[in-house]
């Protein structure tokens, strides 16, 4: 059930229509500092819609209030958090910059040289923390693989 316009319930900060439907908040929301529940954008919100401004916004409350933040790789993540961060007279280096990311070496390793790149393209782009997704993670030899070969080439990353 969407919200009407000017109810903010416990949502703070609120752009366009949120849904005050719980059940789901295990995998679509989280809470704030205070406790209270921010749910998650509404299917009916067309896709696209407004998305620089909440990048933006984003961006801005990362700068202000964050240790950490999750962002989308990218080469204009130091301009567009740096920027924010200036203006709220952040030093940028404050905050750690992780993103989630598919870790695929490959059925026997091959791609492994291509995976330590795309680690170097990621902490290239200020990104500190990678949160790996592996591939086949069934597959024992794949986790050694990682351990053996990306794990001690992108230690000084």
């Amino acid at each position: 059930m969407a919200q009407k316009p000017g109810e903010s319930g416990h949502v703070r900060g609120r752009i366009g229509r949120w849904t005050s439907d719980f059940s789901s908040i295990a995998s679509s929301g989280s809470e704030d500092r205070s406790g209270s529940v921010v749910t998650s954008w509404d299917e009916t919100t067309p896709a696209g819609h407004d998305r620089g401004r909440r990048r933006r916004k984003t961006l801005r409350l990362v700068a202000r209030y964050a240790d950490a933040c999750r962002l989308r790789p990218g080469p204009e993540i130091p301009r567009k958090l740096g920027r924010h961060c200036e203006a709220e007279d952040r030093d940028y280096d404050e905050i750690e910059r992780t993103c989630a990311f598919g870790f695929d070496v490959g059925e026997n390793g091959e791609k492994a040289g291509e995976l330590i790149w795309q680690l170097r393209w990621l902490s290239d782009m200020g990104i500190e923390t990678v949160i790996g997704v592996v591939l086949n993670v069934d597959r024992i030899e794949l986790l050694e693989i990682i351990g053996r070969k990306i794990v001690p080439a992108v230690a000084d990353f």
